[in-house]
């Protein structure tokens, strides 16, 4: 669960310092939104890939969303402590 919070604490950090204030509550609130609705999505259609195919192709799909969460996380965007937009 700490893994979780940490990310969840860096996103917020680096969205913060990413987006100009003017526009911070909208933008970190689609980010929430469409991340809530990604945690929502993703159990179920595994569920219902799995119940097709069989438990063997947990693993793989599992190993699948752990490379396409790195992949997600090297996209955002670097920011430097004195780069904060206002």
């Amino acid at each position: 669960m700490e893994g979780i919070l940490a990310c969840q604490t860096r996103g917020m950090s680096v969205a913060s310092k990413l987006f100009p204030s003017k526009i911070q509550p909208a933008a970190l609130g689609m980010i929430f939104v469409v991340a809530q609705a990604g945690a929502a999505i993703f159990p179920s259609l595994i569920g219902l890939i799995a119940s097709q195919a069989g438990v063997k192709v947990l693993p793989p799909i599992v190993a699948g969303l752990i490379v396409a969460m790195g992949l997600m996380w090297s996209l955002v965007p670097k920011i430097l402590e004195d780069e904060h937009v206002e």
